[in-house]
């Protein structure tokens, strides 16, 4: 059941995002659950604060909890607001917070304010593979379509409390819960992660081309200008949406919009475009060429 290319993943994985542990999960839906059921048996009357723009989670469905009005430019987490909230309450408290995009908070604010009002910070960093992580708990997800997708589903949690992350381990082994990484699947994505800092730069090529590209372009509005995960911009509306994503699909370019019924609070005129390491210079070119020629109709 739990072999060596498991083992090896979790350490690897650990050090790749500077952390002392981790655990492998059958998804980053898993990971984020796990993580908040460990939290909520550990302290009795905890509450729960989030984002308004985030991943749909089913643990949420029997919880009480206390949305955090994004901030509207990028989608991430308004600070100010989660700090009102957080007068009125004490601890134990949870803050789960979501890296949609990528995109992430002022975090040495969001640190302050954990020393401040002692809060277990969980995050869902499934979209947000090599950036800066602060929590007591950090969730990933390897699913194919993510920065660092493996076969099928996948997920882990990353951690420097090692109480927190034997609580987490102890409810992966389980072995009623099934919610362990196979051998293959590990196996997989420990040759993947060898070479995920060259797909990271790659993608930050795409983006610095992208930005550059669009940045005189009245009418669409970047959503954010250090997207890894996803590239999304922004038209006037959502017709607008529609017929920029119709005109790019007849020039055979593939596009999705960022409205779907898998996350609250997604925007209705957004664009997500090709992003990712394979893509090369004269395709990232053609995409810009087409989404001007777009505008300038």
């Amino acid at each position: 059941m739990f072999g060596e290319e498991m083992r090896k993943l979790e350490e690897e994985f650990a050090k790749f995002c500077g952390k002392k542990y981790c655990v492998s999960l059958r998804s980053g839906t898993d990971a984020i659950e796990t993580s908040l059921r460990v939290l909520s048996k550990q302290n009795q009357g905890l509450d729960f604060l989030r984002q308004s723009y985030y991943y749909r989670i089913p643990f949420f469905t029997n919880n009480v909890w206390m949305k955090i009005i994004s901030v509207t430019e990028e989608g991430i987490m308004n600070l100010e607001l989660l700090e009102e909230k957080l007068k009125n309450l004490q601890p134990p408290i949870c803050v789960f917070i979501t890296y949609m995009n990528s995109t992430q908070p002022n975090l040495n604010l969001l640190k302050q304010l954990k020393a401040k009002y002692n809060f277990y910070l969980v995050e869902d960093a499934c979209q947000a593979v090599s950036r800066t992580l602060v929590g007591d708990l950090s969730c990933f997800s390897f699913y194919p379509a993510k920065i660092l997708g493996g076969i099928g589903k996948g997920g882990a949690i990353v951690s420097d409390d090692k109480g927190l992350i034997d609580l987490v381990r102890k409810e992966r082994d389980d072995k009623w819960n099934n919610l362990w990484l196979d051998e293959v699947k590990c196996a997989f994505l420990r040759v993947k992660l060898k070479y995920l800092k060259q797909e990271i730069e790659k993608r930050k090529f795409v983006v610095r081309k992208y930005n550059e590209g669009f940045q005189d372009i009245k009418e669409l509005r970047i959503l954010s200008k250090d997207c890894l995960q996803n590239y999304i911009i922004l038209t006037e509306t959502e017709d607008g949406m529609l017929s920029l994503m119709d005109y790019l699909r007849k020039n055979e370019i593939e596009t999705f919009p960022d409205k779907n019924d898998f996350y609250e609070g997604c925007f209705e005129n957004g664009i997500r475009l090709p992003i990712y390491g394979e893509l090369k210079v004269k395709e990232v070119d053609y995409v810009i060429k087409k989404i001007r020629q777009f505008f300038e109709k």
